[in-house]
């Protein structure tokens, strides 16, 4: 697979499953603990940002801090993807599933 394409939520999940290496009875709270984990690091760098060179607008954020903050979402995302797939779902499903839940609350304010 080729870095320039682009992937669905459902082959990412599978992709992203492939790596997977914790295939133990505690691998779903493995993948809870890391997702906190991740989103903690995420949080963490922001707070840099913002304590050590004052920025709060993204469109500031230098390149180094932007793909940084962009890996760390990827590493999100793997845990996400993890977790839904111990819980059956399909990450292309809930994405979908999502967009339709925020166009019924948009309409209804």
């Amino acid at each position: 697979m080729q870095l320039e394409e682009y992937l669905s939520f459902s082959t990412y999940q599978k992709e992203a499953y492939s790596t997977f290496l914790t295939e133990t009875p505690d691998a779903f709270h493995y993948l809870i603990f890391g997702l906190v984990s991740e989103t903690g690091e995420f949080a963490g760098k922001i707070k840099k940002l913002l304590r050590d060179k004052h920025l709060l607008d993204p469109e500031d954020f230098p390149p180094e801090d932007m793909l940084s903050l962009l890996d760390e979402l990827g590493d999100i995302l793997w845990y996400v993807s993890g977790i839904i797939t111990h819980l059956g779902g399909d990450l292309g499903l809930v994405a979908k599933r999502n967009i339709e839940q925020l166009k019924d609350r948009k309409q209804r304010n």
